[in-house]
Protein backbone atom coordinates (compact mmCIF):
# COMPACT_ATOMS: atom_id res chain seq x y z
CA UNK A 1 0.00 0.00 0.00
CA UNK A 2 3.01 2.06 1.03
CA UNK A 3 4.74 1.91 -1.96
CA UNK A 4 1.34 2.25 -4.01
CA UNK A 5 0.90 5.75 -2.56
CA UNK A 6 4.50 6.43 -3.20
CA UNK A 7 3.91 5.47 -6.58
CA UNK A 8 0.78 7.65 -7.31
CA UNK A 9 2.69 10.70 -5.73
CA UNK A 10 5.56 9.84 -7.75
CA UNK A 11 3.31 10.18 -10.87
CA UNK A 12 2.00 13.16 -10.26
CA UNK A 13 5.32 14.77 -9.02
CA UNK A 14 6.29 13.90 -12.36
CA UNK A 15 3.40 15.57 -14.52
CA UNK A 16 3.13 18.94 -12.29
CA UNK A 17 6.71 20.18 -13.15
CA UNK A 18 5.39 20.05 -17.31
CA UNK A 19 2.04 22.54 -15.96
CA UNK A 20 5.07 25.29 -14.66
CA UNK A 21 7.47 24.40 -17.64
CA UNK A 22 4.42 25.44 -19.88
CA UNK A 23 3.78 28.53 -17.43
CA UNK A 24 7.12 30.04 -17.68
CA UNK A 25 6.93 29.76 -21.66
CA UNK A 26 3.37 31.70 -21.29
CA UNK A 27 4.65 34.46 -19.06
CA UNK A 28 7.81 36.63 -18.86
CA UNK A 29 9.68 38.09 -15.94
CA UNK A 30 9.02 37.26 -12.21
CA UNK A 31 5.93 34.91 -13.76
CA UNK A 32 7.91 33.03 -15.16
CA UNK A 33 10.87 32.60 -12.24
CA UNK A 34 7.80 31.91 -10.23
CA UNK A 35 6.91 28.41 -12.00
CA UNK A 36 10.62 27.75 -13.02
CA UNK A 37 11.14 27.94 -9.03
CA UNK A 38 7.92 25.52 -8.03
CA UNK A 39 9.13 23.00 -10.76
CA UNK A 40 12.22 22.76 -9.47
CA UNK A 41 10.73 22.38 -6.31
CA UNK A 42 8.08 19.84 -7.21
CA UNK A 43 10.64 18.03 -8.65
CA UNK A 44 12.81 17.77 -5.66
CA UNK A 45 9.70 16.22 -3.71
CA UNK A 46 8.90 13.75 -6.56
CA UNK A 47 12.47 12.62 -6.61
CA UNK A 48 12.26 12.08 -2.58
CA UNK A 49 9.12 9.79 -3.24
CA UNK A 50 10.49 7.81 -5.67
CA UNK A 51 13.82 8.39 -7.79
CA UNK A 52 12.64 6.92 -11.25
CA UNK A 53 11.60 10.64 -12.30
CA UNK A 54 15.55 11.46 -12.65
CA UNK A 55 14.14 11.41 -16.58
CA UNK A 56 12.48 14.74 -16.26
CA UNK A 57 15.02 16.92 -17.64
CA UNK A 58 15.43 14.93 -20.87
CA UNK A 59 11.87 14.82 -21.03
CA UNK A 60 11.98 18.11 -20.75
CA UNK A 61 14.14 18.95 -23.47
CA UNK A 62 11.94 16.39 -25.30
CA UNK A 63 9.74 18.80 -25.31
CA UNK A 64 11.49 21.41 -26.82
CA UNK A 65 12.57 19.41 -29.49
CA UNK A 66 8.69 18.17 -30.10
CA UNK A 67 6.14 19.55 -30.13
CA UNK A 68 7.47 23.37 -29.12
CA UNK A 69 10.20 23.25 -31.92
CA UNK A 70 12.67 25.23 -30.12
CA UNK A 71 15.25 22.84 -32.11
CA UNK A 72 15.61 21.86 -35.65
CA UNK A 73 15.65 19.39 -37.28
CA UNK A 74 18.73 17.96 -38.01
CA UNK A 75 18.94 17.35 -41.65
CA UNK A 76 22.19 17.89 -42.96
CA UNK A 77 25.38 20.07 -41.39
CA UNK A 78 23.87 23.20 -41.37
CA UNK A 79 20.70 21.75 -39.40
CA UNK A 80 23.05 19.96 -37.07
CA UNK A 81 25.05 22.17 -36.31
CA UNK A 82 22.38 24.58 -35.41
CA UNK A 83 20.97 22.22 -33.70
CA UNK A 84 23.89 21.92 -30.92
CA UNK A 85 23.80 25.75 -31.13
CA UNK A 86 20.55 26.16 -29.56
CA UNK A 87 20.72 22.84 -27.66
CA UNK A 88 23.23 24.17 -24.74
CA UNK A 89 21.44 27.24 -23.87
CA UNK A 90 18.19 24.40 -23.42
CA UNK A 91 20.09 22.20 -21.44
CA UNK A 92 21.90 25.18 -19.10
CA UNK A 93 18.77 26.66 -17.75
CA UNK A 94 17.67 23.25 -16.63
CA UNK A 95 21.33 22.60 -14.78
CA UNK A 96 19.44 22.58 -11.70
CA UNK A 97 17.77 19.47 -12.97
CA UNK A 98 20.21 17.75 -13.92
CA UNK A 99 22.10 18.41 -11.02
CA UNK A 100 19.00 16.85 -8.52
CA UNK A 101 18.95 14.17 -11.02
CA UNK A 102 22.62 13.24 -10.50
CA UNK A 103 22.53 13.93 -6.82
CA UNK A 104 19.67 11.19 -6.27
CA UNK A 105 21.14 8.76 -8.61
CA UNK A 106 24.36 8.74 -6.20
CA UNK A 107 22.20 8.43 -3.04
CA UNK A 108 19.88 6.14 -4.54
CA UNK A 109 22.90 3.73 -5.90
CA UNK A 110 24.59 4.43 -2.44
CA UNK A 111 21.36 3.35 -0.10
CA UNK A 112 21.08 0.91 -2.16
CA UNK A 113 24.29 -0.90 -1.96
CA UNK A 114 24.65 -0.38 1.88
CA UNK A 115 21.70 -2.59 2.15
CA UNK A 116 22.66 -5.12 0.02
CA UNK A 117 20.16 -4.85 -2.45
CA UNK A 118 21.66 -4.25 -5.48
CA UNK A 119 22.78 -7.32 -7.47
CA UNK A 120 26.00 -9.05 -6.72
CA UNK A 121 28.42 -8.79 -9.60
CA UNK A 122 29.43 -12.41 -9.68
CA UNK A 123 25.53 -13.41 -9.59
CA UNK A 124 24.04 -10.80 -12.10
CA UNK A 125 26.81 -9.59 -14.39
CA UNK A 126 26.97 -6.97 -16.97
CA UNK A 127 25.84 -9.12 -19.78
CA UNK A 128 23.26 -10.62 -18.03
CA UNK A 129 21.66 -7.78 -16.85
CA UNK A 130 22.04 -5.89 -20.60
CA UNK A 131 20.41 -8.76 -21.88
CA UNK A 132 17.72 -8.84 -19.43
CA UNK A 133 17.21 -4.85 -20.37
CA UNK A 134 17.01 -5.38 -23.95
CA UNK A 135 14.57 -7.95 -23.55
CA UNK A 136 12.55 -6.07 -20.97
CA UNK A 137 12.17 -3.00 -23.19
CA UNK A 138 10.77 -5.32 -26.24
CA UNK A 139 8.48 -7.38 -23.65
CA UNK A 140 7.00 -4.21 -22.35
CA UNK A 141 5.66 -3.01 -25.59
CA UNK A 142 4.44 -6.86 -26.27
CA UNK A 143 2.37 -6.52 -23.11
CA UNK A 144 1.22 -3.45 -24.04
CA UNK A 145 -0.28 -4.73 -27.24
CA UNK A 146 -1.41 -8.32 -25.71
CA UNK A 147 -1.81 -8.07 -21.88
CA UNK A 148 -2.50 -11.89 -21.47
CA UNK A 149 0.47 -12.69 -19.63
CA UNK A 150 0.70 -10.10 -16.77
CA UNK A 151 1.85 -11.25 -13.10
CA UNK A 152 2.41 -9.42 -10.14
CA UNK A 153 5.95 -10.38 -10.11
CA UNK A 154 8.72 -11.17 -12.86
CA UNK A 155 11.34 -13.40 -11.42
CA UNK A 156 14.58 -12.07 -13.16
CA UNK A 157 16.08 -14.99 -15.00
CA UNK A 158 19.80 -14.79 -14.05
CA UNK A 159 21.88 -16.57 -17.12
CA UNK A 160 19.26 -18.41 -18.37
CA UNK A 161 17.71 -16.18 -21.00
CA UNK A 162 17.42 -17.66 -24.44
CA UNK A 163 20.21 -15.73 -26.45
CA UNK A 164 17.80 -15.07 -29.48
CA UNK A 165 15.54 -13.16 -26.88
CA UNK A 166 17.24 -10.21 -26.40
CA UNK A 167 19.49 -10.66 -30.08
CA UNK A 168 15.30 -10.41 -31.21
CA UNK A 169 14.57 -7.02 -28.49
CA UNK A 170 17.95 -5.08 -30.01
CA UNK A 171 17.03 -5.99 -33.95
CA UNK A 172 13.51 -4.41 -33.29
CA UNK A 173 14.89 -1.53 -30.72
CA UNK A 174 17.58 -0.91 -34.32
CA UNK A 175 14.96 -1.22 -36.43
CA UNK A 176 13.00 1.32 -34.47
CA UNK A 177 15.43 3.42 -34.21
CA UNK A 178 16.20 3.79 -37.83
CA UNK A 179 12.45 4.43 -38.89
CA UNK A 180 11.81 6.94 -36.93
CA UNK A 181 15.32 8.77 -37.87
CA UNK A 182 14.77 8.24 -41.33
CA UNK A 183 11.28 10.13 -40.62
CA UNK A 184 12.67 12.87 -38.55
CA UNK A 185 10.77 15.03 -40.29
CA UNK A 186 7.72 14.26 -38.35
CA UNK A 187 9.06 15.53 -35.01
CA UNK A 188 6.82 13.12 -32.96
CA UNK A 189 8.60 10.15 -33.94
CA UNK A 190 11.92 10.50 -32.57
CA UNK A 191 10.32 12.46 -29.85
CA UNK A 192 7.89 9.63 -28.65
CA UNK A 193 10.67 6.76 -29.15
CA UNK A 194 12.79 8.48 -26.93
CA UNK A 195 10.37 9.36 -24.66
CA UNK A 196 9.71 5.66 -24.34
CA UNK A 197 13.68 4.63 -24.02
CA UNK A 198 14.73 7.05 -21.86
CA UNK A 199 11.86 6.95 -19.04
CA UNK A 200 13.35 3.18 -19.29
CA UNK A 201 16.47 3.46 -18.25
CA UNK A 202 16.44 4.17 -14.19
CA UNK A 203 14.34 0.36 -13.67
CA UNK A 204 15.67 -1.19 -16.96
CA UNK A 205 17.87 -3.19 -14.91
CA UNK A 206 21.24 -1.97 -15.96
CA UNK A 207 21.76 -1.48 -12.17
CA UNK A 208 19.63 -4.22 -10.72
CA UNK A 209 17.75 -3.99 -8.24
CA UNK A 210 16.35 -6.43 -5.89
CA UNK A 211 14.76 -10.18 -7.54
CA UNK A 212 12.73 -8.58 -10.08
CA UNK A 213 12.99 -8.93 -13.94
CA UNK A 214 10.68 -6.17 -14.84
CA UNK A 215 7.20 -4.38 -13.14
CA UNK A 216 4.24 -3.41 -15.60
CA UNK A 217 4.22 -0.51 -13.10
CA UNK A 218 7.50 0.47 -14.39
CA UNK A 219 6.07 1.55 -17.64
CA UNK A 220 2.84 3.32 -17.37
CA UNK A 221 4.97 6.77 -17.75
CA UNK A 222 7.46 5.38 -20.46
CA UNK A 223 4.66 4.29 -22.85
CA UNK A 224 3.27 7.46 -23.42
CA UNK A 225 5.90 8.20 -26.02
CA UNK A 226 4.58 4.77 -27.41
CA UNK A 227 1.38 6.44 -27.64
CA UNK A 228 2.11 9.24 -29.15
CA UNK A 229 3.99 7.85 -31.60
CA UNK A 230 1.24 5.93 -33.10
CA UNK A 231 -1.47 8.58 -32.24
CA UNK A 232 0.22 11.06 -34.43
CA UNK A 233 1.42 8.46 -37.01
CA UNK A 234 -2.19 7.58 -37.47
CA UNK A 235 -3.41 11.26 -37.97
CA UNK A 236 -0.89 12.10 -39.96
CA UNK A 237 -1.21 9.35 -42.44
CA UNK A 238 -5.07 8.70 -42.25
CA UNK A 239 -5.95 11.77 -44.31
CA UNK A 240 -7.01 9.71 -47.11
CA UNK A 241 -9.69 7.72 -45.76
CA UNK A 242 -12.94 8.41 -46.66
CA UNK A 243 -15.28 9.21 -43.53
CA UNK A 244 -12.18 9.48 -41.80
CA UNK A 245 -13.28 10.48 -38.26
CA UNK A 246 -16.11 7.72 -38.04
CA UNK A 247 -14.08 5.02 -38.93
CA UNK A 248 -11.67 5.78 -36.29
CA UNK A 249 -14.13 6.78 -33.36
CA UNK A 250 -15.46 3.16 -34.44
CA UNK A 251 -11.90 1.31 -34.31
CA UNK A 252 -11.43 3.36 -30.99
CA UNK A 253 -14.40 2.31 -29.79
CA UNK A 254 -13.37 -1.66 -30.94
CA UNK A 255 -10.38 -0.95 -29.42
CA UNK A 256 -11.43 0.30 -25.86
CA UNK A 257 -14.31 -2.37 -25.25
CA UNK A 258 -11.60 -5.18 -26.14
CA UNK A 259 -8.80 -3.93 -23.77
CA UNK A 260 -11.75 -2.95 -21.46
CA UNK A 261 -12.76 -6.60 -20.91
CA UNK A 262 -9.09 -7.80 -21.56
CA UNK A 263 -8.48 -5.09 -17.90
CA UNK A 264 -11.57 -6.78 -16.41
CA UNK A 265 -10.43 -10.48 -16.48
CA UNK A 266 -7.00 -9.13 -15.37
CA UNK A 267 -8.61 -7.57 -12.36
CA UNK A 268 -10.19 -11.24 -11.28
CA UNK A 269 -6.51 -12.57 -10.74
CA UNK A 270 -6.98 -9.94 -8.07
CA UNK A 271 -8.99 -11.24 -5.63
CA UNK A 272 -6.70 -12.52 -2.87
CA UNK A 273 -3.35 -14.59 -2.49
CA UNK A 274 -4.74 -17.55 -4.13
CA UNK A 275 -5.72 -16.20 -7.49
CA UNK A 276 -3.04 -13.57 -7.86
CA UNK A 277 -0.07 -15.61 -6.91
CA UNK A 278 -1.73 -18.91 -8.64
CA UNK A 279 -2.00 -16.94 -12.26
CA UNK A 280 1.76 -16.13 -11.63
CA UNK A 281 2.76 -19.61 -11.34
CA UNK A 282 0.82 -20.43 -14.67
CA UNK A 283 2.06 -18.06 -16.38
CA UNK A 284 5.70 -18.39 -15.04
CA UNK A 285 6.07 -22.05 -13.41
CA UNK A 286 8.94 -21.03 -12.19
CA UNK A 287 8.62 -18.57 -10.00
CA UNK A 288 10.00 -18.86 -5.80
CA UNK A 289 8.24 -15.90 -5.19
CA UNK A 290 5.24 -16.92 -6.17
CA UNK A 291 5.75 -19.97 -4.69
CA UNK A 292 6.71 -18.72 -1.44
CA UNK A 293 3.51 -16.75 -0.91
CA UNK A 294 1.07 -18.68 -2.18
CA UNK A 295 2.63 -21.65 0.36
CA UNK A 296 1.96 -18.83 3.24
CA UNK A 297 -1.75 -18.06 2.00
CA UNK A 298 -1.89 -21.61 2.18
CA UNK A 299 -0.53 -22.17 5.22
CA UNK A 300 -2.54 -19.10 6.84
CA UNK A 301 -5.77 -21.64 5.69
CA UNK A 302 -4.49 -24.55 7.61
CA UNK A 303 -4.63 -26.05 4.16
CA UNK A 304 -1.55 -27.92 4.88
CA UNK A 305 -1.19 -30.58 1.80
CA UNK A 306 -1.42 -28.13 -0.67
CA UNK A 307 1.47 -25.97 1.42
CA UNK A 308 3.98 -28.85 1.47
CA UNK A 309 3.29 -29.44 -2.24
CA UNK A 310 3.53 -25.42 -3.24
CA UNK A 311 6.72 -25.12 -1.05
CA UNK A 312 8.47 -28.38 -2.25
CA UNK A 313 6.69 -28.40 -6.32
CA UNK A 314 10.13 -27.87 -7.65
CA UNK A 315 12.68 -29.14 -5.03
Amino acid sequence: MLSASRGFLNGRAFFAPFFCFSRSLLTSGTSASLALSTLVVLFAFGLASKPMIITLPFALLLLDYWPLAHLPIPEDSENTSLFFKKLWPLVLEKIPLFLLSAGSAYVTVLAQAQSNATAVKGILTFPVRLANALWSYLLYILNWLWPTRLIIFYLHPDDTLPLWKPLLALAAILGITYFCISHRRHRYLIAGWCWYLGCLVPVIGLVQVGRQAMADCYAYTPLLGIFVLAVWWIADHSAWLPHRSELLVGVSAIFLIFFGALTWRQTTYWKDSFTVFGHALKIAPVNFIAENNLGEALSTNRAARPCVRTFFAHN
